[in-house]
């Protein structure tokens, strides 16, 4: 009698960890680049699993010579502020690559720095001692518009919320609308139950650091990766990152270190022609070990590239106008 053939155990890789960088690179420059190698998981129920693997370098980590998220506040009362931002090709650096046949954006998690830069510059004017802010979680996100170069954005704090100080620390908590004025004053973003933790001293290594927003990029390049759709064979169809659940985060991640982004994605039909979409979780570690983060409810719109080029392009005609309307009454 011939022995059964073996059966594979659920959660066994399908293939050898592939080259995430090199896959990424299609679509990112280096500097927006935030997953090495990737394995994907035989799943059970209609799931993908897999891993994300990185080290963070000091090229993601060195936050010396960033731009500033808030330019200025124009209100500041006791529970609310409101920020603004002109987005310039500096605050994309890298989303997407400037010789790939997509457009540079402004990404989503550079949208949640905007937010907790302009909770933090309200604690420094209001509180005066806290000099640095960490962000610890948020209750969902909503992506509604695109925001491409040009865009001036208000970023709409409200219903803010100071704990009491623990040890000099203290968590502050908001709710946050970011409105592009430049884009017939559309909401792009949407930010429930928003956290940070403010301090009175910067940590030595904060400047050196993958922080929390730059992670759930992470969470969502090894989303796109898992689940098919972004491949170095064909950038025809686009997955659009549209809402993101409960997310906690317990602590930055120091240059040099590993950081492993564990995810589980809804099959999708990735080479399908007809809008779709995917729902994704992850769980963040040091190197697959310590837990330092977990993200839930991660779900994505893929749509085919011309037609997302259709609503780029939508954004930057009003965003365009309203540059040349500002132009005309100075």
């Amino acid at each position: 009698m011939s022995p059964e053939p073996r059966r594979r155990r659920p959660d066994v890789p399908s293939n050898e960890p592939k080259d995430a960088a090199g896959i990424l690179s299609t679509w990112y420059g280096a500097g927006a680049i935030y997953v090495d190698k990737v394995a994907i998981f035989t799943g059970q129920g209609g799931l993908k699993k897999g891993t994300g693997e990185a080290e963070v370098t000091s090229l993601l980590a060195d936050k010396q010579h960033d731009p500033a998220y808030v330019d200025y506040l124009t209100s500041s009362k006791p529970d609310s502020v409101i920020g603004r931002l002109l987005v310039s090709s500096a605050h994309m650096v890298g989303h997407f690559r400037e010789d790939s046949d997509f457009f540079p954006i402004l990404p989503g998690h550079k949208q949640i720095r905007a937010a907790v830069q302009t909770l933090e510059a309200w604690m420094r004017q209001r509180i005066g001692d806290h000099a640095f802010a960490q962000l610890r979680s948020f209750e969902g996100i909503q992506f509604v518009s695109m925001v491409p170069p040009g865009s001036e954005l208000e970023i709409e704090v409200a219903g803010i919320r100071v704990g009491e100080a623990l040890k000099g620390d203290r968590m502050v908590s908001a709710d946050v609308k970011i409105v592009n004025i430049a884009n017939e004053g559309k909401p792009a973003a949407i930010i429930n139950g928003l956290v940070i933790e403010t301090r009175k001293e910067v940590p030595y290594s904060h400047n050196s650091s993958l922080t929390a927003d730059q992670m759930m990029e992470g969470v969502a390049q090894t989303a796109g990766l898992v689940s098919g759709v972004m491949s170095a064979e064909s950038t025809t169809r686009v997955p659009l990152f549209v809402n993101i659940g409960p997310t906690r985060f317990l602590q930055e991640v120091a240059s040099g270190l590993p950081v492993v982004y564990e995810v589980e994605v809804e099959s999708v039909e990735a080479e399908s022609k007809e809008p779709s979409e995917f729902n994704a979780s992850a769980k963040i570690t040091f190197g697959g070990g310590t837990r330092i983060g977990t993200s839930e409810g991660v779900r994505a719109m893929v749509l085919p590239k011309t037609s997302v080029d259709k609503l780029y392009e939508k954004a930057v005609d009003a965003v365009s106008a309203y540059r040349e309307q500002a132009l005309g009454d100075s």
